[in-house]
Formats: C-alpha cells, sequence, structure tokens
C-alpha cells in the first residue's frame, strides 16, 4: 500500500471577468490542466468561487466547486470554510489541502516532493511560502499565519477550521483590534486566527504549528527569476499595472517548465508586519511622523517563543522611546 500522500490543490476565485478568465487559464493551459488530465496519480485539483443561487454545487467533471457565500475580499473565509465543509459531506479523501488562488502558478511536482518528504513530527505544521506576523492572527498580537496564495494544510487542521465556531472563538481575542473585521472573515487572516487559540487550548506551542517553504517573489514584466523551476510557488500578480499581462508571464512560465529535484526551503519565519504605518496604528503613536530607518529587530528571524518575545519587547521599548523622545 503506497504512503504517499494524497492532496488536493484548491484556487480560489471570484465571478469577475479577469478571475474568470484567469480560472479557465489555469485549467486550459497551465498546471492544473496536467492535474485534471491524470498526471500525478495522488493530486487532485479543484477552484472554487461564491455561487449565483445561494445554493451549493459540485461538478466533478469540471472539477469546480460553488458555494454559497459573499463574493468579495470579506468573504474569503466564508468561501473556504464551506468549500471544506462540503468536500467533508461527499467523503472526497485528501491529506493535505493546497489552498492558493488563480493567478499563483503552483510547482506541482515539487509540491508533492516536499509534502511526501515532510517528516512525521513536522506531520501537522501549517506551511506557506513564507510565514506572516500580524496585530490580529491570534489571540494575541504578532501571532503567525502564511498567505493565502500558498497555503499547505494538513487534513488535521482542515478539520480544525471547518468546524470553528468562529463567534466562541473571538472570545478568546485579546488584542485590542476586535473591531477589525478583516481578522474575522479574511480567510488567511482568520485561518490564522482560529489555529494559533485552537493550538493554545490544546497545550500545543502555537509557535510551532507554521512553517515555510521558500517561493519566489511577485513576478512582474520587470522581474526575472531564472531559477523559479526551484519553487513551489511564482506568484504573478501585478499590482498597479496592466493585469491582462498576467497570462503572458505565467504562459511562458509553463512553457518553460521542466521537472526539478530541488526545493529551495527554508524553515524561518519571518516578520514583515510592522511597517510605518502599522507602527501608528498598533501603538497608538498618533500623527506625528517617525522617521523609523532600521527594521532589523522586527524583521530578524526566530524560530522560538522565547526569541519571538523578546524580539517583540526590544521593538516596543524602541519605539516607545522614540515617541518620549519626539
Amino acid at each position: 500500500m503506497s504512503d504517499r500522500k494524497k492532496i488536493l490543490v484548491l484556487a480560489m476565485y471570484c465571478n469577475q471577468p479577469l478571475f474568470l478568465k484567469q480560472e479557465q487559464f489555469l485549467r486550459d493551459v497551465s498546471y492544473a490542466k496536467d492535474i485534471i488530465d491524470g498526471k500525478y496519480d495522488n493530486v487532485d485539483f479543484y477552484s472554487y468561487t461564491a455561487s449565483k443561487d445561494d445554493k451549493y454545487h459540485y461538478n466533478k467533471s469540471l472539477h469546480r466547486i460553488y458555494v454559497p457565500c459573499d463574493d468579495g475580499l470579506e468573504g474569503t473565509f466564508e468561501k473556504t470554510k464551506k468549500t471544506l465543509l462540503m468536500l467533508n459531506s461527499l467523503g472526497v479523501e485528501y491529506d493535505y489541502i493546497f489552498r492558493t488562488n488563480c493567478s499563483t502558478f503552483v510547482n506541482v511536482s515539487l509540491l508533492e516532493k516536499f509534502i511526501n518528504g515532510i517528516p512525521e513530527d513536522k506531520s501537522k505544521v501549517i506551511y506557506g511560502s513564507s510565514v506572516y506576523s500580524s496585530d490580529g492572527c491570534g489571540p494575541e498580537l504578532y501571532d503567525f499565519y502564511v498567505p493565502g496564495n500558498s497555503m499547505l494544510i494538513p487534513r488535521f487542521w482542515c478539520d480544525v477550521i471547518s468546524n470553528a465556531d468562529l463567534e466562541y472563538y473571538k472570545k478568546f481575542d485579546r488584542t485590542p483590534y476586535r473591531e477589525k473585521k478583516a481578522y474575522y472573515c479574511i480567510d488567511d487572516n482568520t485561518i490564522g486566527f482560529i489555529c494559533n487559540i485552537y493550538a493554545e487550548q490544546h497545550n500545543i506551542c502555537k509557535y510551532d504549528i507554521w512553517g515555510n517553504y521558500n517561493g519566489t517573489p511577485h513576478i512582474n514584466g520587470n522581474t526575472i527569476v531564472s531559477d523559479f523551476m526551484n519553487y513551489i510557488v511564482v506568484p504573478v500578480r501585478i499590482y498597479g499595472g496592466d493585469r491582462e499581462l498576467e497570462f503572458y508571464i505565467h504562459r511562458a512560465i509553463k512553457e518553460m517548465f521542466v521537472e526539478s529535484e530541488y526545493v529551495k526551503f527554508d524553515d524561518r519565519k519571518v516578520f514583515n508586519i510592522l511597517t510605518e504605518h502599522n507602527v501608528y496604528n498598533l501603538f497608538d503613536f498618533g500623527k506625528p511622523a517617525l522617521t523609523i530607518k532600521d527594521y532589523t529587530v522586527i524583521r530578524s528571524f526566530v524560530d522560538h517563543k522565547e526569541k519571538y518575545d523578546n524580539s517583540c519587547q526590544k521593538f516596543i521599548s524602541k519605539y516607545l522611546q522614540q515617541k518620549q523622545e519626539i
């Protein structure tokens, strides 16, 4: 009996012209076509979005799922949770969900190699192309989560997420941002929020449930990543430009693609949330402009809770001191 893991790639999209075109492109041209055509024995693909008739629909032949929910950004957690519930009700078997979007190229062969190489003691780690730290993704400030274009979620955590009563979890939010709706409705944030609280309540170190493999930076017309075939995900979303160019970039990546045996992997956690803008919100510095030249403390790499807490405390002390000097 094979011990290879069953992987289900879930690509979220919404019912707007650009995203509908992206979704069709994945299945006609890109990596999803290979999955649907049966290239990978233990990997399946489904796209999922909001239904237009407020009902559930599961189209096995087209590999599409529709669920009743808000189709905007603030409906993404509901969209993901209802999709997981629908998969459970249909008895779809999987060991891992890889949640991504339609503007990201997924290197399926490397994803499969990576998953099948995860040791047993890491089998409940949620992986992403980065591990972010946020002021609202857990019961405390600075808790971790992974970005929505590259969430590798073990079945254990999929069950936690799909069964979560969000109103119950909100009771354990100890951050000052409980009025921020985004943390309760945008799926990567909300998944981080739920999993961190669940871990805390079940004597699991919440800092150890997150891990990352290296993903490339966002690709645009001015960026060339020569070794992109060594990355599990290559985001091709263009910010502030002509998004139609994404299709040409995506097609070029697919046409140049050859399978690689090497996975770029980096099991470190990156702080990237505390920008100047967020500092104002987080510490209530108000309107006076602060000149912040050194982000090295909060952007340090950490692996353990003690180092993480120390880094945060140093950061807070540093900026409180700056505030007094104004």
